[in-house]
């Protein structure tokens, strides 16, 4: 290459092309730098199985999703974590559950009974950080397992977890909780003493005069828990979607003025996580007020018809 520049080129120009042919051989033979592809989509595959509990994974759209299943087929999925996108809310209940903060200022202690998946705890932790503490209660071993190793309960040294009944744990527990996220029913349906009276005066004792509470229901028993809620708290809504969610506090929680200021403050957070909180402070804002006038309650296994 050197002696054919030099025959026909001047040598000063010669040296320069002769530079730039290295320099361009040089970058042509620079490692390209791989751009990451996205996992092609693919059905669900099991990860995970430990007693009536299952664990599975698929692919769509680029996104890998896994689901926390319970029981025997046909399953019960209690809980949807997006592996690329870990604050994401998958599934609207735990969507809505997050509008508990709607009713009442940023909580400082948070009771989470029934843990899942821990979508709200997590969503919890990473929008209040060190300024919220958060108890979790399961009465299944290995759910807390499987939150940890699979849907990004990562750092268990930020939450307390409890290996209780939820019942026996409000029936005993002297703490105070600003926010009370109650989420007990699976395959089996809702466990009879969530109808009881008396459990949902004592959530009531644990939230105080401004506690909030946020129940997960099925469609067939709302009408039941939230006229056990009424019987313990001032103001009582729910909210509707594919479950319903009963959200229970003082009434003048649900004044509009308050829910827009607390829809303002949380609002652009939350979006990032995939809640329409705007939505859902507007329907709350019409929303009829629940009274103590109950429907009969139904057995644990019609219940879980019902769902």
């Amino acid at each position: 290459c050197q002696a054919a520049l030099d025959a026909y080129l001047p040598a000063t120009v010669a040296r320069g092309l002769l530079a730039r042919l290295q320099a361009l051989r040089a970058v042509g033979a620079a490692p390209a730098v791989a751009t990451p592809t996205p996992p092609a989509d693919r059905g669900p595959v099991l990860l995970h199985r430990e007693g009536a509990l299952m664990v599975t994974e698929s692919v769509r759209d680029g996104l890998t999703q896994r689901d926390l299943w319970f029981g025997q087929p046909p399953r019960f999925r209690q809980s949807s974590f997006c592996v690329e996108r870990p604050l994401w809310l998958v599934t609207e209940y735990t969507r809505q559950l997050m509008a508990a903060l709607l009713l009442g200022d940023a909580p400082r202690r948070v009771l989470a009974l029934g843990a899942g998946g821990a979508a709200v705890p997590r969503a919890l932790k990473a929008l209040f950080g060190d300024a919220v503490a958060v108890d979790l209660v399961d009465i299944d071993l290995a759910v807390f397992r499987a939150a940890h190793r699979w849907f990004g309960l990562d750092e268990l040294s930020q939450y307390r977890l409890f290996h209780h009944d939820a019942r026996d744990f409000v029936q005993q527990a002297t703490e105070h909780y600003d926010l009370i996220v109650l989420d007990v029913w699976d395959d089996q349906g809702v466990p009879d003493w969530l109808l009881d009276p008396a459990l949902w005066r004592q959530l009531r004792r644990l939230g105080g005069d401004a506690g909030v509470l946020a129940c997960n229901a099925p469609l067939g028993l709302a009408d039941a828990l939230c006229a056990r809620a009424a019987e313990a708290y001032a103001g009582v809504r729910r909210l509707c979607r594919t479950n319903v969610t009963v959200l229970a506090g003082p009434e003048a929680a649900h004044r509009a003025a308050g829910l827009q200021q607390r829809c303002a403050r949380h609002a652009p957070a939350l979006a990032a996580m995939g809640v329409p909180l705007a939505d859902y402070a507007r329907e709350l804002a019409s929303a009829s007020v629940e009274t103590a006038a109950a429907a009969a309650p139904a057995p644990r296994a019609a219940q879980a018809l019902a769902a």
